[in-house]
Formats: structure tokens, C-alpha cells, sequence
């Protein structure tokens, strides 16, 4: 899902390869990364971060060499966003609702995929996709970016060892227990189901360290929501 500050539209949709101006999209991030870090529950770079950044660096192995830079936030919901310039942020509720460690790392290739393909290189003027506001951060939805960064998120998780059908697997589980966010929307199990069908059956790459950091965080208390 593309993030931008109410009123500044930073999710401009290229194609597979970048283009237009992003001479920009360094200052935008940085803004809308302000608002989040003030006014979202961050936790701190703890193992939940660890083990997030071992996937992403996983993924970016295979992609071109750009920075990366995550951050966890606290919440019970399954969410996960990206702001440009190699800021993801996503939520320990997402860590807790994946069953494996492909379904992790299908969450945060979707975000990265977004970035590869240029979708924050332009403010662009339009008004397109649905909005939600979290706090002074408002979130757009839509759906031509979503697509494509689905698309080029199953050869991204494909080409990092990790199965692509966990993509569907975990949004199914997302819908069945909540509407919200982008992992909720009804038309992406739909979508998904199309582009898997070239894609044969593969045992996803898994790390002993998923299955202790999620063990871990499942028995911790206070999450937020």
C-alpha cells in the first residue's frame, strides 16, 4: 500500500521499470516518516525487527542493491506499508497471523515491490483509490498498484526460495478475520489466484527463527491494537 501525508500523493504508478523524477521522493519519505515515528506505537529493534529485516535482506538479495530500512509497529492488525526511499513499516500483528515464514515474507515483498517499481517517484495529481486517514498519515488504495505490486512481488518471493502461494494463504486468513487494510480487500484473493496459477507447487525456504520469534510474540501481553 502506498502512504502519504493527507493532502500529497506520493503513489504515482509506473511499470516494471522506474521512471519518471524521483529527485523527490527521498524528501517525501522523510516527511511522512516524521508523522509515523511521532504518532504510531513503534516498538523498539527488538527480535521482532530482527527477524523482519532477515527476510527483507533475504528478498533485496535478489532484486537490485538499494537500502532498506523497517520498522515494526505495534498493533494487532495484520498491516504493512511503504513510504519510498526503502521505508517499510509493518506491524507485529503481522508476524502473529503468518503461519510461515513465506507468508512473512510475501507481506513484506508486496511492500518492497512497490518501491522497485517506481511508485513513489512522482507526486502525481490524481485522486485515485480509496483513503484512510491514521492520525495526520493518510493511507490510498489502489488498485491498478496493488496489482502490480502483487504481480512482481510472486517472482520477487519466488526468486527469494519462499512459496508463492503463501501470498493467498495469508490474505484468506486476513479476510477471514478482519476488513481492515489493504490485506483485507475481497478482490485480492481473486487477483492472487490468477497470477499463481503459473506457478508450480514449491516447498517455501523457513528458518528456525520464525518459528521462535512467533512463538515469542504470541505470548507476549499488551499488544496494541
Amino acid at each position: 500500500m502506498a502512504v502519504a501525508l493527507a493532502a500529497l500523493w506520493i503513489g504515482c504508478a509506473q511499470s516494471n521499470s522506474v521512471a519518471g523524477d524521483c529527485s523527490d521522493e527521498v524528501r517525501r519519505a522523510k516527511s511522512v516518516a516524521r508523522k509515523i515515528n511521532e504518532e504510531w506505537p513503534l516498538r523498539s529493534a527488538d527480535y521482532v525487527t530482527e527477524l523482519v529485516e532477515e527476510v527483507v535482506w533475504r528478498l533485496a538479495a535478489v532484486e537490485q542493491k538499494r537500502r532498506w530500512e523497517v520498522v515494526v509497529f505495534r498493533s494487532r492488525t495484520p498491516e504493512a506499508y511503504s513510504i519510498g526511499d526503502g521505508r517499510i513499516y509493518v506491524s507485529d500483528g503481522s508476524v502473529r497471523a503468518c503461519e510461515t515464514e513465506s507468508e512473512l515474507a510475501s507481506i513484506l515483498a508486496h511492500e518492497m515491490s512497490h518501491q522497485l517499481l517506481g511508485h513513489f517517484c512522482e507526486e502525481g495529481t490524481g485522486s485515485r483509490g480509496r483513503e484512510r486517514s491514521v492520525g495526520s498519515v493518510s493511507l490510498r488504495f489502489d488498485g491498478a498498484r496493488e496489482l502490480a505490486a502483487d504481480r512482481f512481488a510472486l517472482d520477487l518471493i519466488a526468486r527469494g526460495g519462499y512459496d508463492p502461494r503463501a501470498a493467498l494463504s495469508i490474505i484468506r486468513r486476513v479476510q477471514r478475520g478482519t476488513s481492515r487494510g489493504h490485506l483485507g480487500e475481497s478482490a485480492r484473493a481473486t487477483r492472487l489466484e490468477g497470477l499463481l496459477s503459473r506457478y508450480a507447487p514449491r516447498v517455501g525456504f523457513e528458518t528456525k527463527q520464525f518459528a521462535e520469534t512467533r512463538q515469542r510474540l504470541q505470548a507476549e501481553r499488551g499488544l496494541g491494537d
